[in-house]
């Protein structure tokens, strides 16, 4: 579907929040919070925003970018757009819903990593549920949607905070907290490793922590290992990956084409499924009983277990 851009907002010196409206009469897709929509720029760069507005909004979808100094195009291009440009976007997906549980829910954010929290902390509020928000963030300054998360969401900032005192501050929010409660993480992978460290030192249950992976960190062992075949059933044509390839790399190398956005195993826009043989995962992406199915995998990082896997290409 084709969106424009309404409304532009420079939350913070590196973050920009966009408006983005339909161009026509037809009603936007609903969402759930913690949702998010892939946005295609140009280049055949696809990349995935969380929604950061209730779903009770439904006339429009609100997204936040922060520009990365590292950015392989897709937060340059975003900021680059101005007031009436036009995007296509697909329809939201969700891959970090909210818990059914009527317990007390505790959001996590670091950074950026506020956007998927900002959604459901709106949606709690409007309908008066109990739940706490804290984002942590280098300063005060690079706090995107400030005023609102203090003095209407009742946010707790924490600033500047580097180990050991982050340890200290994260282990104490999830210490002595109702067997109901949920937590919603979400943030820079070292953060979120952190955290989901101490939820499961404080005794929580993993169905009650929530992971929302924007990237990970990365070297060499998290997609290398054994050298296999890979075959494309419906291409009809069968590759070799060596030790220090990815099946994605291997594809574009051969001239073979595959949606890709961020090669770490997180989005899910190069998700494929599996005719035949093992997977071993190296995403963040699909749950512990997906991948023990073995139906997709996410050839950006993850390999087959064995000398050869078939995929539905």
């Amino acid at each position: 579907m084709r969106l424009r851009v309404e409304n532009i907002r420079e939350e913070t010196s590196e973050v920009k929040s966009f408006r983005l409206a339909p161009t026509s009469s037809d009603a936007l897709p609903i969402f759930e919070p913690g949702s998010h929509i892939s946005i295609h720029l140009a280049g055949n760069i696809i990349r995935q925003y969380s929604i950061t507005n209730g779903p009770d909004h439904v006339d429009h979808y609100a997204i936040a970018v922060k520009r990365e100094p590292a950015s392989r195009g897709g937060s340059i291009a975003m900021h680059a757009l101005k007031l009436g440009d036009e995007v296509t976007v697909d329809p939201p997906r969700n891959n970090f819903p909210m818990s059914q549980s009527d317990g007390k829910c505790i959001f996590l954010g670091g950074g950026i990593g506020i956007t998927p929290l900002l959604s459901m902390a709106r949606h709690l509020s409007k309908l008066n549920r109990n739940f706490e928000l804290h984002l942590f963030a280098r300063s005060s300054d690079l706090v995107p949607f400030k005023n609102e998360l203090e003095s209407q969401l009742e946010a707790t900032l924490h600033l500047g905070l580097v180990p050991p005192k982050l340890n200290e501050t994260i282990a104490n929010l999830l210490s002595n907290r109702d067997a109901n409660t949920q937590v919603y993480i979400c943030g820079p992978g070292p953060f979120m490793e952190l955290s989901r460290q101490s939820a499961e030192d404080a005794g929580w249950e993993d169905s009650r922590i929530h992971l929302e992976y924007f990237s990970v960190a990365t070297d060499e062992s998290l997609t290398s290992g054994d050298s296999f075949d890979v075959e494309l059933r419906r291409s009809g044509v069968t590759l070799h990956v060596n030790s220090d390839q990815t099946i994605t790399e291997v594809m574009q190398g051969a001239g073979l084409e595959i949606p890709t956005s961020c090669e770490q195993g997180v989005c899910g826009t190069c998700v494929t499924r599996v005719l035949e043989g093992r997977v071993d995962h190296r995403d963040h992406y699909f749950s512990e009983a997906e991948r023990r199915s073995g139906e997709f995998m996410t050839p950006c990082v993850s390999r087959a277990l064995g000398k050869k896997i078939v995929l539905d290409i």
